[in-house]
Parts: C-alpha cells; sequence; structure tokens
C-alpha cells in the first residue's frame, strides 16, 4: 500500500494524502514539531563557555521525506543569531545537506528537549 493513503505523520487523524502532503513548504513548517524526530545535533562541546550554539534538528517528515533546520545561538546575548530550515528534502538531499553544515561543524548528538530550551530561551 502507498504512504501517501496512510495516516498523516503529524497526527491530524487523516491521510497524509489529504493532510500536509500538498501544504507549501511555509505551511508546512508552522506544523513541522509535530513530526518524528530524526535526530539533533549541536556543535562545539564547549558551547557553554563560548556562549554559541549550533543545533541541528531534522524530522521524519513526508513520505520518506525530511525537514532539517539549523539554529545559531548566542546563549550570552540572547538571541537567535541565524537561523534557516530545508523541507522536503529526500533522504541523499538531507544527508547532502548535513555534510555541507559538518564541514563546517563538528556534531554530536544532544537531547531535543535541552535544544528547544535553548532556541526558545534565546527567543524570549
Amino acid at each position: 500500500m502507498n504512504q501517501i493513503y496512510g495516516p498523516c505523520p503529524c497526527n491530524s487523524g487523516m491521510k497524509l494524502k489529504f493532510c500536509c502532503l500538498n501544504k507549501k513548504p511555509e505551511d508546512l513548517l508552522k506544523s513541522i514539531v509535530k513530526f518524528p524526530l530524526h535526530e539533533c545535533l549541536i556543535a562545539d562541546t564547549d558551547w557553554k563557555q563560548h556562549g554559541m550554539a549550533v543545533l541541528y534538528v531534522c524530522r521524519n517528515a513526508l513520505d520518506c521525506r525530511y525537514a532539517c533546520a539549523f539554529y545559531m545561538v548566542d546563549t550570552y546575548c540572547l538571541g537567535v543569531k541565524n537561523t534557516f530550515a530545508k523541507v522536503n528534502l529526500g533522504r541523499d538531499r538531507m544527508l547532502e545537506f548535513r555534510g555541507q553544515l559538518e564541514q563546517k561543524y563538528e556534531f554530536m548528538p544532544f537531547g531535543y528537549e535541552d535544544a528547544r530550551s535553548l532556541i526558545l530561551g534565546a527567543i524570549d
């Protein structure tokens, strides 16, 4: 059976075909937190000392697609200095995107709730 006729990963109760599959990327980003987490990474083990946290969050989105976001958070001045996201990435594009970031940063696994707290704490 095709995955588009299965339940939508956003847990709306609707089939994927009639829910998030045809949303525009900007609309999909609004509901992306409902999708299962693929991975959450942080760069620089000394981010607390340097005051700059670089985060990468990737979620399993639609029909074997991914939504990935990058955040640069200044923990001293409390602000998000840079952020961008890419949605509807196939596995190869997701790995390419992550690879480009890994050329600049050395990532390690990081708890999603901790990452969420860093980002939201910088915004408030």
